[in-house]
């Protein structure tokens, strides 16, 4: 683009886009009457802005900005200037006319149809333009549709490199090339598909074979090349340095406002009494909508700014009053946590170091309520609810509720036995029997749960069904605290004392929400076909109806239940399996209720001789991995294989005093519970009848 094309381009603009009206008094140009040497020292007052947009007011300014004799007079003195004040803006290159390069940098709309920037805008500094999509779809031509019958072109042996001479593109997209992009992932695009649409300078590579055809010897030509090359690189390496800078200083003018406005919000917010709330909702929120604004006394325009726009000003104190309304109500949110938190503290402080000292106290397998549980309780809620938070508290405070733990403890653990009681008391096979805690012992004791498990006592009690995190048990924790709400009622009829004292509660909640809590045993009952089960197994094996869990435990026997009904049902389909012994538990648990066989009361046969050996040596080779449950928490997820894991869990549990307490190694080790549920495969479990010597 030549300096006259340049011109005319900037006469059609200025001529439909006029920035200030003609000052005519009658029908004469007053400005234009002045002298030469007056406009001469108005035009070295002002920036280089300023100067092309006042060549575009007027013919008599256009066309003495725009001559020849005022690069030297006007344009350079003022991009020296700017140059001296935006530190590190690249010189005018030789060949672009001085107000192609003021435009380029100081404004932003297409440079061939001169339509203001818009989303599908492009700036190529490296090739002096920016333009919009269809003129760029004009300016930059693929490989393809280079004019490669030109004949110098063709010499240029370096043609395969040409990215390297003439500025390319990968930006520039028709519509149906970026749909193909937006199909294929990123990493897909950015290895085969961006470089398929790279597209060429043409203006550029038009300037290039001018200069090459002019030169006659191959060296020289060559030498060309390689300065061509360098000129670009170095060119496109002070472009990038500028606006790297440029973006450095935006961002640390952007940070800077952002933080006067921050200081200005939380002197706002403290004035009305949420220092604290304002002082944590500016730490983890301060890119909130409600913050990230400008205030008054801040603008956006800015002589580092690439593209100035008019000065925004907001009055702040009309802002305030449409987000004071919003903030109050993030402040209410933000109080609500710093309680969460301040509630948090106390239990750390408080309620964990205790409660872990007392179950390390216990033997390992003693069933214990769970942290939050003790929490719960109405000796610690005394004084974890009803004292402010702010209020600093004394070990005196929770002497009461720390020597009521035991029996707390004790209570808790005998109501569930009851409940336990109470299912087997109303089992088929117990009803109108009187029933004792001795029948829970025993292994033909057998409990199934909603979740299609079988279990034995006291494995049963610590299944993590009948757990619930605090997260999801809200409602049924705050109806157990009613009683205690209702003697605060008594004492003092203020209904905001029962409200203060259960949003206190939930605090709680919300300070150990990963930690379960007793939902009671809605998803078991007793379970009359594996208790018959059981019976016949132990008629099998020749051993006592009374034979305990712990007993079946430390024998682990196996048995082939090759005549249950369970078997012959599944023997009928097309994809029976072989004649097999299962271990004791795995039988309860794959035996469905059914009818006795009629004709043949042995269900299970007992194993002797090879069977029996393989059978043992089957059970020595199996992995065993107990699954034992954290007593701190029982969380439904926190049921682990083998102590390791556990050990692990127990360090970071949320319902354990930290650091780990002293003794816990010893404490993991000795847990065992629930020792029925075993963690195996059914290839570690089966013991094959048809070849038991090679099994």
């Amino acid at each position: 683009m030549t300096e006259g094309t340049f011109s005319e381009g900037a006469l059609r603009l200025g001529m439909k886009h006029a920035s200030t009206p003609h000052l005519d008094v009658g029908n004469r140009d007053l400005i234009s009457e002045l002298p030469l040497d007056i406009h001469c020292e108005i035009f070295r007052c002002l920036d280089p802005r300023s100067l092309l947009m006042l060549a575009r007011t007027s013919k008599t300014f256009r066309s003495f900005l725009m001559s020849r004799d005022s690069k030297a007079s006007v344009w350079q003195p003022a991009v020296a200037r700017a140059m001296e004040t935006l530190k590190g803006l690249p010189p005018v290159p030789d060949m672009l006319p001085v107000p192609q390069y003021v435009a380029l940098f100081w404004f932003n709309e297409c440079m061939e149809c001169f339509v203001p920037g818009s989303d599908r805008f492009g700036y190529y500094f490296h090739a002096f333009t920016q333009l919009c999509l269809p003129c760029s779809l004009k300016k930059w031509k693929k490989w393809e549709e280079l004019p490669w019958d030109d004949e110098d072109l063709c010499k240029i042996d370096r043609r395969r490199d040409l990215e390297y001479l003439v500025p390319t593109t990968t930006a520039v997209m028709t519509d149906e090339e970026c749909a193909a992009m937006n199909r294929v992932s990123r990493t897909y695009w950015d290895q085969f598909g961006r470089w398929g649409n790279r597209r060429y300078h043409i203006e550029s590579l038009v300037k290039l074979l001018e200069r090459y055809k002019q030169i006659q010897n191959p060296e020289e030509k060559e030498e060309f090349l390689d300065d061509q090359e360098n000129v670009r690189q170095e060119r496109n390496k002070l472009t990038h340095e500028y606006f790297d800078a440029l973006d450095r200083e935006a961002e640390k003018e952007e940070s800077a406002r952002h933080e006067k406005r921050k200081i200005q919000i939380r002197e706002r917010l403290a004035a009305l009494g949420w220092a604290r709330e304002a002082d944590r909702f500016l730490e983890y929120k301060s890119d909130h909508k409600s913050v990230y604004k400008v205030f008054s006394e801040l603008t956006d325009q800015g002589m580092h700014s690439l593209f100035p726009l008019p000065e925004m000003r907001v009055d702040f104190v009309e802002e305030w009053d449409e987000l004071e309304e919003e903030l109050i109500k993030l402040m209410g949110e933000q109080r609500s946590i710093l309680e969460q938190e301040d509630m948090a503290k106390r239990i750390d402080q408080w309620v964990k170091p205790v409660y872990t000292a007392f179950i390390l106290s216990q033997p390992p397998n003693t069933l214990v309520p769970t942290t939050l549980e003790i929490t719960l309780m109405d000796e610690f809620r005394d004084v974890l609810c009803t004292r402010p938070l702010d209020q600093e508290l004394s070990e005196d405070m929770f002497t009461h509720a720390v020597a009521r733990i035991p029996a707390f403890v004790e209570e808790w653990r005998q109501q569930r036995i009851e409940q336990l009681l109470g299912l087997v008391q109303r089992s088929s096979t117990y009803r109108g029997q009187k029933v004792t805690s001795d029948v829970l012992p025993l292994a033909s004791t057998i409990f199934r749960c909603a979740c299609k498990e079988a279990l034995t006592f006291p494995a049963v009690l610590v299944h993590h069904c009948n757990f619930a995190p605090a997260a999801r048990s809200e409602c049924v924790i705050l109806e157990r605290g009613l009683p205690f709400s209702r003697d605060l009622k008594q004492a003092d009829s203020s209904h905001s004392i029962i409200r203060i004292y259960n949003e206190t509660e939930r605090s709680i909640l919300a300070a150990l929400r990963r930690v379960g809590v007793w939902r009671d045993l809605e998803s078991i009952k007793f379970d009359d076909a594996g208790h018959e089960h059981m019976l016949q197994i132990l008629d099998a094996l020749g051993w006592s109806q009374v034979t305990l869990v712990s007993e079946m435990e430390t024998k682990q026997p196996y048995v082939s239940y090759l005549n249950c009904a369970c078997y012959q049902q599944d023997s009928s389909t097309s994809t029976a399996s072989p004649p097999t012994a299962w271990r004791w538990m795995k039988v309860i648990q794959k035996c469905q209720a059914h009818k006795r066989p009629t004709g043949n009361s042995l269900w299970f046969s007992k194993l002797e001789g090879k069977q029996l050996t393989a059978a043992k040596e089957q059970d020595g080779k199996r992995r065993k991995s107990d699954r034992v449950v954290c007593p701190w928490c029982m969380s439904r997820g926190d049921d682990f294989s083998g102590k390791i894991p556990l050990r692990m869990h127990i360090l970071d549990c949320p319902a354990v005093a930290e650091p780990g307490p002293d003794g816990l190694d010893d404490y993991i080790e000795a847990i065992t519970l629930p020792a029925a549920r075993l963690e195996c495969t059914e290839e570690e479990d089966i013991v094959s009848l048809l070849d038991p010597v090679g099994t």
